[in-house]
């Protein structure tokens, strides 16, 4: 049998307790620390833990989107769904540097 779906990178993995009840409602929840590079985890980017409370499911589950599209990981599987040749990934990453450089100068103050 072949697996069909990409794996997902462990840094977006839901932690062991991913669903806790608590009394407020869902709300995205940080490890704690602060440290913007965890010990162990490659890349420095931290797990997404939505908690679920009341079982008020469907507004975590937009949370958890939200938070997923914010981290680029739905654009990171399209663009790996198929072989980029070197050139290729060349040249995008050019066209996103320019489109950075443009964003920046656009929202520069003053």
């Amino acid at each position: 049998m072949v697996d069909v779906l990409p794996r997902l990178p462990e840094s977006v993995m839901a932690p062991s307790r991913a669903a806790e009840y608590q009394d407020g409602g869902a709300e995205v929840s940080r490890p704690r620390g602060g440290a913007s590079r965890p010990a162990g985890r490659p890349g420095g980017q931290a797990r997404l833990a939505i908690t679920v409370a009341h079982n008020d499911v469907e507004l975590a589950l937009r949370l958890l989107k939200r938070q997923l599209q914010k981290s680029g990981l739905f654009r990171e599987l399209r663009r790996r769904r198929q072989y980029e040749k070197p050139s290729e990934r060349r040249r995008r990453r050019r066209r996103e540097g320019i489109r950075q450089t443009r964003k920046r100068a656009r929202l520069a103050p003053g």
